[in-house]
């Protein structure tokens, strides 16, 4: 579980979202609209450097698609994959 603040671009809108959980191949965002299944997504994390092993936080560029939508009391839960990611040095 890492709680994190993103902005994901999907088509010609950005969403706000926090992460609820984060792995090398996805991540479940909480948001306040749901995103519909099999859109291509961007996003980009800033992971604690202390989660990473580094001394600095770095900035990691995602590349996804959405693959599951659920409502959890009053927020959307958004499943995607991490297709691609680069790491933005810090």
């Amino acid at each position: 579980p890492l709680i994190l603040p993103v902005v994901i671009s999907a088509q010609t809108h950005e969403h706000t979202a926090l992460t609820r959980n984060v792995s090398a191949s996805g991540v479940l965002f909480d948001m306040d609209a749901p995103l519909p299944i099999g859109e291509d997504i961007q996003f980009s994390l800033r992971m604690p450097g202390a989660v990473l092993g580094t001394p600095h936080d770095i900035l990691v560029h995602c590349q996804g698609r959405v693959v599951r939508c659920s409502m959890s009391q009053s927020q959307s839960q958004v499943a995607a994959t991490i297709d691609d990611y680069q790491f933005v040095e810090q």
